[in-house]
Order: C-alpha cells, then sequence, then structure tokens
C-alpha cells in the first residue's frame, strides 16, 4: 500500500457508501505516512491531520431514499 493507492481506495469506499472501508483505508495511510514520512516535517504534519479529520467524519448514508453512487 502506498499512499496514492489508500487515498485513492477512501475516495471509491466514500463514492460506494462504505464507511467501514473508507475508514480502513484512511487507517492504512495513517499507518505508512507514520511509518515512512519525517514526523517533524511541517507539511506531514498537516497531512497526518487532515486524514485524521478525513477519518473522523461519518460517511454513512442516512435517510430513506439514500443511495450509494454508483458507476
Amino acid at each position: 500500500m502506498n499512499l496514492r493507492l489508500g487515498l485513492e481506495q477512501a475516495k471509491l469506499a466514500l463514492l460506494a457508501a462504505e464507511p467501514a472501508v473508507y475508514r480502513g483505508a484512511l487507517a492504512q495511510v495513517q499507518q505508512f505516512a507514520g511509518a515512512y514520512l519525517s514526523p517533524t516535517a511541517v507539511a506531514n504534519q498537516a497531512f497526518l491531520n487532515e486524514v485524521t479529520a478525513l477519518a473522523a467524519i461519518d460517511v454513512a448514508l442516512t435517510g430513506t431514499n439514500s443511495r450509494p453512487f454508483r458507476l
């Protein structure tokens, strides 16, 4: 897994309304970034903060007419 692949997987999970896959993909991105990016670089810290914020968002569909986006 690399950062781009993990973010792409999260995006597709979001479009498919699969919150568990979305959160899992972002968790993998966080693990990869934590292992391979310098924790002291400001840009890396900002990236990890954004990924953490995205993972905290509830992306589950609600309502009776809610349907995931399908290609």
